[in-house]
């Protein structure tokens, strides 16, 4: 919050996923499908909107965890209620890497995930990147989407 109420930033990065966050997430949704998301989203986007707005920072996050659609409605929603200067947009990745816990080791159920996408192959790290680099310096226009960036996994499933 400091950060922003200096005033001196073009955009701000939470990142806030890790395994754990996930397993949380994945655990919460199963519980309650509109949740599953980091459970600070709407706290921290009410502290951090207003001052954001004011100075002219752009806010990134992935707070999204486990239900990234969930956690773009609740940020949708905070943005209409703060007004219009406000735009927000999400970026929801498909497979991207691979965890190194060897959680998908196996060479077979790998493959199924990549036949489930258009491109036949996972993303890389750099295609999240240039969609988010998109949405902050390219898109002043596009508001209230959510950008699927999985390879035509979404399309296929």
């Amino acid at each position: 919050v400091d950060l922003v109420a200096r005033g001196a930033l073009d955009c701000i990065v939470f990142e806030c996923v890790g395994e754990r966050t996930l397993a949380f997430g994945h655990r919460d949704r199963m519980r309650d499908a509109t949740a599953g998301y980091n459970k600070l989203l709407v706290p921290r986007f009410r502290a951090i909107l207003p001052l954001a707005r004011a100075h002219g920072t752009r806010v990134v996050t992935n707070m999204g965890a486990a239900n990234p659609r969930a956690a773009a409605e609740r940020t949708l929603a905070l943005a209409r209620e703060l007004g219009p200067e406000v735009r927000v947009n999400g970026v929801s990745p498909g497979t991207i890497i691979w965890p190194e816990d060897g959680t998908w080791g196996d060479a077979l159920a790998r493959q199924r995930i990549i036949n489930q996408t258009a491109l036949k192959r996972i993303g890389e790290p750099g295609d999240i990147a240039k969609a988010v680099e998109f949405l902050i310096s390219s898109a002043p226009y596009v508001t209230g989407q959510v950008i699927a960036v999985d390879g035509g996994r979404s399309i296929n499933l």
